[in-house]
């Protein structure tokens, strides 16, 4: 599990089934090509932002955190580069005229968080690098439907779903502050604090709540809700054992594994 979650596979994943969700509440066509170039931009960029995170790593023992990403970087970066080439010729010879705009500003927000870990002050990167990621999940996962769809755009589930990538940021940032502290990485908790990051996290989930329990208010029972009441009960009760049992690895396996629920909408 471990291994799956340095490698990030488990938000990859989930990702084509929230990109999957997210069509179907949209009410547009399914179009494969679109999740596998959404899926390989993930990919791409969760593994730069981890090889950029151990840049200043001369060595990594096996079994210690990321080993088996900082071992076998080449042939990550191998399949990371062969996987984007992919989806750049989808791109080119397959992409459907109304998924161009909504793409181009995903891909351009891609390149914009690879400018930012490159030029932007440290300080800086600590302080954003979780929100701009969870902006160009969100978008990626669920602006594109929104964006092409004829039909209701559901923008609380839109929110809800930003909220709930930043907390996944959020927990990431906590559950590795001792690696990142060892590393030199500047995160919003070794930037602010973990008692800042807490506090953040915990007003996150509580908005995130108090959405939720309106919509359902308003418009009644859907199994939408249901799954997205899933999804940030299980973010609650990963930061409820960050506290009390202290910040272990396994967490961060099924901290990605919360992009994965949505996949019950489909059985």
């Amino acid at each position: 599990m471990l291994a799956l979650s340095d490698l990030s596979l488990p938000v990859v994943f989930g990702g084509a089934v929230c990109f999957s969700f997210f069509a179907n509440l949209h009410q547009i066509e399914y179009y494969y090509p679109i999740i596998w170039i959404c899926c390989s931009g993930i990919f791409a960029i969760y593994l730069y932002d981890h090889l950029a995170d151990l840049k200043s790593t001369s060595q990594i023992e096996i079994g210690a955190p990321f080993w088996i990403l900082y071992r076998f970087k080449k042939i990550w970066i191998v399949v990371s580069v062969l996987s984007l080439l992919i989806a750049f010729y989808i791109l080119l010879t397959k992409m459907r005229l109304e998924y161009l705009m909504p793409g181009g500003i995903v891909a351009l927000l891609v390149l914009g968080y690879y400018l930012f870990r490159k030029f932007a002050p440290k300080k800086i990167q600590g302080q954003l690098k979780e929100l701009w990621i969870s902006l160009v999940a969100t978008m990626a996962l669920g602006g594109i439907s929104a964006w092409i769809t004829t039909s209701q755009i559901h923008w609380i589930l839109l929110i809800s779903f930003f909220l709930i990538c930043f907390q996944n940021m959020l927990l990431f940032s906590w559950i590795d502050f001792e690696h990142d502290v060892i590393n030199q990485n500047l995160t919003l908790a070794v930037s602010s604090g973990i008692s800042y990051l807490v506090w953040i996290l915990d007003i996150v989930s509580l908005v995130n709540l108090a959405m939720l329990a309106d919509l359902w208010h308003s418009e009644g029972f859907s199994f939408a809700i249901v799954i997205f009441l899933l999804m940030q009960l299980q973010l609650f009760i990963i930061r409820i054992l960050c506290e009390y049992k202290g910040t272990k690895r396994v967490y961060r396996f099924w901290t990605d594994m919360v992009f994965v629920l949505p996949l019950l909408s489909f059985i």
